[in-house]
């Protein structure tokens, strides 16, 4: 019967028709997963996000391989229809959770990294070329001039950049952690996780759960 009982048709035929298909339905997938994603639709739960864009992309897309199975000589009934769109709401369902989504998340995650650094570089006066002391924190000249002279509290990585956080806020620069370490001068700290590190003047305890976290001073967690 061959898949969607196409029959038995030519594979040429049947290569080419599977391929448009799965085209068609991966940039039907894509589209309306970056829809749904950029209206709110489903709100922080990627569950719901999944199940939207599943079904709004299986009632065209199930429609149009029930319609195209007459290229092969099937004529369908209606009765076959929610088949169709059942087996499409699955495959996408699967398709999206498991390869659009995560790609479309992590690139407008990315875009929005990038767009916050550039808008904290924006306030930066430029880096001092001349030789400072090994105490001074040369870290803190790269901070937005609002946050300097403020006490470091942590760093943090967030992918290819590092949050930086103070007493009177946070900034994200384009910066690695490795760079950040040897920059920060006198201020004592330790790097308590390969993306985290803590001043030592911030520590303010620790709290137990299902995994161990460290105090900041106004009550945020860090590892």
């Amino acid at each position: 019967m061959g898949v969607f009982n196409m029959g038995d048709p030519p594979v040429i035929q049947r290569t080419l028709y599977l391929v448009a298909a799965n085209w068609v339905g991966a940039s039907l997938d894509a589209a309306t997963y970056y829809l749904v994603l950029r209206r709110g639709w489903g709100g922080e739960m990627l569950g719901w996000r999944v199940v939207i864009s599943a079904a709004a992309v299986a009632l065209p897309l199930g429609l149009l391989l029930w319609l195209s199975t007459g290229l092969f000589g099937r004529n369908f009934t209606w009765v076959a229809l929610p088949t169709f769109w059942l087996s499409t709401f699955l495959v996408s369902a699967a398709f999206i959770g498991t390869v659009v989504a995560p790609c479309v998340d992590g690139a407008i995650r990315r875009a929005e990294l990038e767009a916050r650094a550039q808008a904290d570089a924006a306030q930066v006066d430029p880096v001092p070329t001349i030789q400072t002391r090994d105490s001074h924190p040369r870290l803190m000249d790269r901070l937005p001039r609002h946050l300097r002279g403020n006490e470091l509290w942590a760093l943090k990585t967030e992918d290819h950049y590092l949050l930086v956080i103070t007493s009177k806020g946070e900034a994200l620069l384009r910066l690695r952690m490795s760079d950040a370490l040897r920059e920060l001068g006198s201020i004592e700290g330790a790097q308590t996780h390969r993306s985290w590190w803590i001043a030592r003047s911030a520590f303010r305890g620790v709290r137990k759960g299902d995994r161990i976290s460290l105090l900041l001073p106004d009550g945020a967690r860090c590892q």
